[in-house]
């Protein structure tokens, strides 16, 4: 029966803007990687908007000996 590894490379982590934040992925092969992503609201009676969200990343990269995947 197949069976499912599920390795946490971060918990609850803040990132700053501007910030380029390297994990190391674990040595066991590498299915797929779901990130989620955790917001908040600073000003009163506003929503942050899958636009928004969205607009606030420019890359993700996922790289195996330098190059990407």
């Amino acid at each position: 029966m197949l069976q499912y590894i599920r390795s946490v490379l971060a918990n609850r982590v803040t990132i700053a803007a501007s910030v380029v934040q390297d994990y190391n992925l674990p040595p066991n092969p590498i299915s797929h990687i779901t990130l989620t992503f955790r917001y908040q609201n600073l000003m009163a009676n506003t929503l942050a908007t899958v636009a928004n969200i969205l607009a606030t990343l420019t890359t993700i990269d996922v790289l195996w000996r330098g190059s990407t995947v």
